[in-house]
């Protein structure tokens, strides 16, 4: 069969799919696309890509960034001294 030119093709994501992702995406934001894939699959017994969601969350202005935490380490005064320490010395 095929489709007229500009003829709408068939979305796996109904209109309840969407709204339960932007929701799941709202109450977490730092959800993985995967976490979103499962909880599709056990409310709506629907099997969606995650390039599917991906680019249902990119029309609608969303993006998932990974997060990671920064070792405390790193916000240690000992290092800063140090580091601003070396500045000066480059500095003269």
């Amino acid at each position: 069969m095929k489709l007229e030119q500009g003829a709408k093709k068939y979305e796996k994501m109904t209109p309840k799919i969407k709204e339960f992702v932007q929701k799941q995406v709202d109450e977490n934001c730092t959800i993985t696309l995967k976490n979103v894939k499962k909880l599709i699959f056990l409310k709506f017994q629907a099997t969606v890509c995650e390039s599917t969601i991906h680019s249902f969350l990119k029309k609608i202005h969303y993006s998932l960034k990974m997060l990671k935490l920064i070792p405390e380490r790193r916000n240690d005064p000992k290092p800063l001294k140090f580091e601003s320490n070396m500045q000066l010395t480059l500095k003269i």
